[in-house]
């Protein structure tokens, strides 16, 4: 069975978590814009993660509301 994904729904990220001394790190690509966030706690690419999802999912009603 193929699954089809609805672009709207869908982002493709590169992440690379390291330990810089006693804090960790990030650093997020989007894989389709190559635009590149860095963060400077796991903490901040929690909160990253949750804004991406809401906006998509903002998105995604407003759209289902036209």
């Amino acid at each position: 069975m193929v699954s089809m994904i609805d672009d709207e729904l869908y982002n493709a990220y590169m992440v690379r978590i390291w330990q810089d001394g006693r804090a960790w790190r990030a650093q997020v690509t989007d894989v389709s814009s190559k635009e590149r966030r860095f963060f400077t706690s796991l903490g901040q690419l929690c909160l990253f993660w949750e804004e991406q999802t809401a906006a998509k999912a903002n998105r995604t009603q407003q759209q289902g509301d036209e």
